[in-house]
């Protein structure tokens, strides 16, 4: 047991985080089973399943927003449920659509040139975007010469 006091705070803290955790953690576990299990069972109906995994990323999102698992496994399992549900389901994703001529506006705020999609950006934000451009000096540029230390 600690003695100090604010080491017994802290004991407690974590305490606390570790139940808050827990439960999130379960959440995500629980909504995780029960698609699992509605695949296996070959219940798979579409307005239902995307129901669950709308839970489903809610949760996991949730849980990596708190800290109480890390924001890269929660895109790792988002993205391995997405591959399971499509091998069961049968469905692929989709594909985007071809473009037929250079220069060719598709969406608002997106336009087609080379072959490659560029976004759109208002007049000003080009202005904005282009006085950043000057290079800051990099400590090594700065450094008197002879000196072995970094900012002298």
């Amino acid at each position: 047991m600690p003695k100090l006091r604010s080491a017994k705070k802290r004991l407690r803290k974590d305490e606390k985080r570790k139940l808050a955790n827990k439960v999130k953690k379960t959440a995500v576990k629980n909504v995780e089973r029960q698609i699992k299990k509605t695949l296996t069972e070959g219940k798979i109906q579409g307005e239902a399943l995307g129901k669950l995994v709308n839970q489903f990323y809610q949760a996991i999102d949730k849980a990596a927003k708190t800290g109480a698992i890390h924001k890269n496994k929660a895109s790792r399992e988002k993205s391995r449920l997405a591959v399971m549900i499509m091998k069961k389901t049968g469905t692929t994703a989709a594909k985007p659509a071809k473009p037929t001529a250079k220069g060719k506006v598709l969406t608002e705020g997106q336009v087609l040139t080379g072959g490659a999609r560029k976004v759109l950006r208002p007049k000003s934000e080009i202005l904005k975007a282009g006085k950043k451009t000057a290079k800051a000096k990099s400590p090594r540029a700065t450094r008197k010469k002879g000196s072995r230390r970094k900012g002298k």
